[in-house]
């Protein structure tokens, strides 16, 4: 089994494109940031925020709940919904789902 330390990734390297994630948004929703935290995103875009000189990670979320979808963004005119999140509050990532959803499953029963 693989470990994931928090803000690292499988590889020591930043998250990049195409790269998975679990994020950990605090939200006033406690809807939103259950379901951020206990789901697998991907990003599919970077780019440096303008008035914080950090980067803006675009993660992309599947099989988002109906009444969460409006907190959602659609991303460049597809049909991919996406949220913003900074490198604080990307918890891990890695290039491989499967190594995210083994961390869900552990967390999931406290292992």
């Amino acid at each position: 089994m693989k470990h994931i330390k928090e803000f690292e990734s499988l590889d020591d390297n930043d998250p990049v494109v195409g790269d998975y994630v679990i994020c950990n948004e605090a939200d006033s929703d406690k809807d939103i940031t259950a379901f951020i935290s206990s789901n697998i995103g991907q990003i599919i875009k970077i780019k440096i925020s303008d008035n914080l000189n950090k980067f803006l990670y675009f993660i992309n979320y599947d099989n988002i709940p109906y009444n969460l979808r409006f907190r959602f963004t659609d991303f460049e005119n597809t049909n991919k919904k996406m949220r913003g999140m900074f490198i604080e509050e990307i918890k891990y990532w890695s290039k491989n789902k499967e190594d995210l959803e083994v961390k869900l499953q552990a967390n999931k029963y406290n292992l």
